[in-house]
């Protein structure tokens, strides 16, 4: 993405720019609000906890065995899941932000797996959810991406 001029990478980091750059849009939490810190924590948390086991899971001959990288990112859905245990409508309440971006990209990459993200219950369900919004729906149209968000 071209950011200023120039290019520039790492989805996490972009997301959180993009947040910053745009605060009219609500993507994140004020620096002083009580929520903050769970933003940050959660964008991070996804960033290390399932970017890596993903690509080790992709790309299998890089060492890490298939099964390590699935039981990783399993782990993660548990959390995820878990965290949406109180009813709450977004990852970290009641405000989309940045951080559900991220989450629903990441379960996307699982959607061939044996156990896609979508097969925790409330997780797939937020992620039915946030397929619904109209964002989303243009952002992957536009990428192409109409088989995953449509289904």
């Amino acid at each position: 993405m071209l950011v200023d001029g120039v290019a520039r990478t790492e989805s996490t980091a972009l997301l959180m720019l993009l947040a910053e750059r745009h605060p009219e849009a609500g993507f994140e939490p004020a620096r002083d609000a009580p929520e903050r810190a769970l933003y940050l924590q959660t964008l991070v948390y996804l960033a290390n906890s399932l970017m890596p086991p993903f690509r080790a899971w992709f790309y299998p001959d890089e060492g890490l065995p298939q099964d390590v990288s699935r039981a990783r990112i399993e782990a993660v859905w548990d959390r995820m899941d878990a965290q949406l245990a109180d009813g709450r409508a977004f990852i970290l309440g009641d405000r989309i932000s940045a951080a559900d971006f991220l989450l629903t990209m990441l379960t996307r990459w699982s959607r061939n797996m044996p156990k896609p993200a979508t097969a925790w219950p409330r997780l797939g369900a937020y992620v039915a959810r946030m397929k619904q919004r109209p964002g989303l729906i243009e952002t992957h149209a536009r990428e192409g991406l109409t088989e995953w968000i449509s289904g």
